[in-house]
């Protein structure tokens, strides 16, 4: 199956998703807004020196998805399935193929002899009967699409005895052309009965075509999901960074306002825990984007991200550069399913199998009727002192042969038949209630990915709510902290408070693009959302 990739111009998804270009890196200001500059200062150490360490390489969703379909394993195994189903076309064919044979056998005997019949006069003494002889034949024989099988031969021989004198021709040439053909009338006859195996063949690839393009689906469906997974966690390590930038201003301020007086030590311990706090969460943010990028790339599984000559993915700090577009959607579930209904590859497949198993039961009740053939044979011969000679008398049609018969075999009991037959039909009643069961499965997952969406949609500005109000929260709490009219114990229980509105704003975001990408799939557009055509 080859394909044609063209640059993808339609939305990844339908809702606003500003938030991962708006809302990060978060603010802190105090007053003027110092405090933010002295903050990345002091926090800058923390990943300056681990991008240092690793060669950073920019990534599209787009290039992703290429290279995955290019190089990812499930996509090669399942090419190599449907490669080896056009194989049994081409088996299932070949039972149509002619056969050709030939053959030519040399013999020669001397044998003692007393008898007159070898010589045409009594003899009283021993004498050498002798005869040489050479046979050849030539024959194509095969089967037809009625049931009818046949045999084309033509034979020729050459037989000398030279010291005989019964023989009126040595040496002699006998020519001989026959046609053989049995064609069944009951059973095995027909089409329906010796065409099954080839249509079978022939829908059973289609069937791996279509199975290929659900595999593909799903990858990719898997390479977007992984990417936003990425995106996210790079995402969530800056918030967790920046909440550490502000836990550490915090941690200062605290610290001034004791030196003069105005603070607590236990203010300052608890400013110093929130900090140790925060560079723990930083910790597991940053293991989190390393399994993050390590299932990206294995989904990838380019050889430019493995160790040359190892499996191991290459040390590099990969940062996806594709931002989500962003267009709000109304989606209805109707119209969804009867989308679903037209596009989705298992509703080919589970037809497919139905005509299938049609063919196997009409095949297994034709193998309960009795065996009746029509059973012919014609043959023409000619016998000459030349070779040329007898093979021209062929033509003539003096020397024939030709009978004509019927041959009926009627088993008893015929249970084994019977037993397959009865199996057949139960494979084809199975095959309907799987269809059906796949056309409910198909309406489930649609309904369920509509509400998936419509539900990330909402909870998406619940979060860019939360955030904001969050943010407009911390901003006052620094400035009444400012004037005496907060407490630092405050202001860090809004910091936290902060932190996790924007991580689940984010993540928010993230799930709203994974509900879309299968909203996608559960609809049989995923090839369309990322710009892939399969032919």
């Amino acid at each position: 199956m080859r394909s044609n990739l063209r640059p993808c111009r339609r939305p990844l998804t339908a809702l606003a998703l500003l938030v991962l270009s708006t809302s990060l890196p978060l603010s802190g200001q105090d007053g003027g807004g110092s405090g933010s500059a002295t903050a990345s200062s002091t926090a800058a150490p923390e990943s300056s020196v681990e991008a240092g360490e690793r060669r950073q390489l920019e990534l599209t969703l787009e290039e992703a998805i290429r290279l995955a379909f290019a190089h990812n394993l499930d996509l090669q195994i399942e090419r190599v399935a449907e490669e080896r189903s056009l194989r049994d076309v081409r088996i299932a064919d070949a039972a149509f193929d002619p056969l050709f044979r030939t053959g030519y056998t040399i013999s020669r005997f001397r044998q003692p002899s007393v008898s007159f019949l070898d010589f045409g006069s009594s003899t009283s003494t021993i004498a050498v009967n002798s005869f040489d002889s050479d046979n050849w034949n030539l024959g194509v024989s095969g089967l037809l699409e009625t049931g009818a099988t046949y045999s084309l031969t033509t034979r020729g021989s050459r037989g000398d005895n030279p010291d005989s004198s019964i023989f009126s021709l040595n040496p002699r040439y006998n020519s001989d052309i026959e046609l053989q053909l049995t064609q069944p009338l009951l059973r095995s006859f027909g089409e329906d009965s010796v065409l099954a195996d080839l249509r079978i063949a022939s829908r059973n690839t289609a069937i791996s075509r279509l199975e290929l393009r659900r595999r593909v689906e799903d990858t990719l469906v898997a390479v977007g999901n992984a990417y936003w997974d990425l995106l996210f966690a790079r995402k969530d390590l800056e918030v967790k960074e920046q909440a550490l930038v502000e836990a550490t201003e915090l941690l200062e301020i605290n610290r001034r306002k004791q030196q003069v007086g105005t603070g607590t030590e236990l203010d300052v311990i608890d400013a110093e825990a929130n900090v140790e706090t925060q560079r723990g969460g930083i910790i597991d943010a940053r293991n989190a984007r390393e399994n993050a990028q390590d299932t990206l790339l294995d989904l990838i599984n380019a050889p430019r991200y493995r160790r040359l000559g190892s499996p191991l993915l290459v040390e590099i700090d990969l940062v996806p550069v594709t931002e989500p577009d962003l267009e709000s959607v109304s989606l209805s579930v109707e119209e969804s399913v009867e989308q679903a209904l037209a596009n989705r590859p298992e509703i080919e497949q589970s037809a497919l199998a139905i005509l299938n198993a049609e063919d196997v039961f009409r095949r297994a009740e034709d193998d309960v009727q009795p065996r009746l053939d029509l059973v012919g044979t014609w043959s023409n011969s000619g016998l000459e002192g030349d070779l040329g000679g007898a093979y021209g008398e062929l033509g003539s049609g003096t020397y024939y042969d030709w009978s004509l018969g019927l041959v009926l075999e009627i088993p008893f009991g015929n249970q084994a038949a019977i037993g397959r037959r009865e199996q057949a039909d139960l494979d084809r009643s199975s095959a309907r209630l799987q269809r059906e069961r796949t056309v409910n499965g198909i309406v489930l997952g649609v309904t369920q990915a509509v509400r998936g969406v419509r539900s990330a949609q909402q909870r998406v500005l619940t979060t860019q709510a939360a955030t904001r109000l969050r943010t407009e929260q911390l901003d006052g709490e620094k400035r009444r902290l400012t004037v005496g009219l907060s407490t630092s114990y405050q202001v860090l229980q809004i910091q936290n408070d902060l932190l996790e509105a924007q991580t689940a704003e984010v993540q928010s975001s993230v799930q709203l693009l994974k509900a879309m990408t299968e909203y996608r799939r559960q609809t049989g557009e995923v090839l369309e959302l990322f710009g892939i055509e399969l032919e």
